[in-house]
C-alpha cells in the first residue's frame, strides 16, 4: 500500500543521469530533495515533490531557459502519470504555471508549450475515472479563461476527428465539454468550421447522447452562425435536422 511503501522509504531515490539532464534547470533553484521526489518511482514522493513546486513557482525564474525547460518536462511527465493522484497535482501545477509564465518574459512560448499538455488532456477525458474526468474539464475551463492560451487552442484539440464512433463515451465527453466552453466563450475565437464537422461525425454515432450532445453544440453555434449551420446540416437526415431544430428552439424559448 502507499502508506507502507511510503513511510518505510528513507526519501526518494538518487537521480539517474537522464533524470538529472532534464531536471538541470531545478537543481539551480530547488533543493535537491524536491527535484529527486519529482523523479521517484514512489507515487507519494512524487505528489510531495509536485506540491513543493507548486508552492515555490511563483519565486522560480521561468525567464532562464533551462528552468523554463525543467518545468516543461515536469507537467508533460506528470500529466502522463499514471497515479491519478499525481496527475490531479500535476493539473494544478499547469495551470499555476500558465498563470506565471503569462506575466514572464517567456509568455509567448506558452502556445506553443501548451500543446503537447492539451493533446494529453483529451486522451484523459476518455478516462473511466469520473475525479479524472472532472478535474481534466475543470482545467480544460481553467486554460480557456487565460489569455496567454484562450478557449481557440483548447478547442482545437477537441475537435480534432476521432478514428471511430463506436468508443461513443470519449465523443460525448468532447461535445460536453464543448458546450461549456461555448457557453462561456461563444464562439468568435473558434474554428466553427472544424467544431461542426466534429458533430457532424458524431450524428453517425450509435449513442442516442452523442447525437443530442452534438445537436446541443450545433444550437450554440446557431446562436451566432445561423446561415452556416443551416448549410452544413441542410443534408442530414430528417430525423437529426429535427433533433438540431428542437434544441435551436428550447435555446430560443
Amino acid at each position: 500500500c502507499f502508506c507502507f511503501e511510503f513511510c518505510c522509504c528513507p526519501g526518494p531515490e538518487e537521480l539517474s543521469p537522464a533524470n538529472a539532464n532534464d531536471a538541470e534547470g531545478l537543481l539551480q533553484v530547488l533543493d535537491e530533495r524536491t527535484v529527486r521526489s519529482l523523479y521517484s518511482k514512489v507515487w507519494g514522493f512524487r505528489d510531495e515533490g509536485l506540491v513543493a513546486v507548486v508552492e515555490n513557482l511563483d519565486s522560480l525564474p521561468l525567464d532562464k531557459p533551462n528552468v523554463y525547460k525543467s518545468v516543461i518536462h515536469v507537467i508533460r511527465k506528470g500529466l502522463n502519470d499514471k497515479i491519478p493522484q499525481v496527475y490531479y497535482q500535476t493539473l494544478k501545477l499547469m495551470i499555476k504555471f500558465v498563470e506565471v509564465a503569462s506575466n514572464s518574459p517567456r509568455g509567448s512560448d506558452l502556445n506553443s508549450a501548451m500543446d503537447p499538455f492539451i493533446a494529453i488532456m483529451v486522451k484523459k477525458l476518455a478516462d473511466a475515472s469520473m475525479q479524472t474526468k472532472k478535474s481534466t474539464t475543470e482545467a480544460f475551463e481553467s486554460l480557456a479563461s487565460q489569455p496567454a492560451v484562450g478557449v481557440s487552442s483548447v478547442m482545437n484539440p477537441l475537435a480534432k476527428q476521432v478514428k471511430s464512433q463506436q468508443a461513443w463515451k470519449p465523443v460525448l465527453n468532447r461535445l460536453e465539454l464543448m458546450v461549456k466552453l461555448i457557453s462561456t466563450h461563444g464562439t468568435e475565437s473558434i474554428n466553427s468550421d472544424a467544431v461542426i464537422s466534429f458533430c457532424l461525425a458524431a450524428f453517425e454515432s450509435s449513442s442516442g447522447k452523442v447525437r443530442l450532445e452534438a445537436a446541443k453544440v450545433l444550437a450554440k453555434i446557431n446562436l451566432t452562425s445561423p446561415d452556416k449551420v443551416a448549410r452544413k446540416t441542410g443534408n442530414l437526415r430528417p430525423v437529426i435536422q429535427e433533433l438540431i431544430k428542437q434544441q435551436i428552439d428550447s435555446m430560443s424559448a
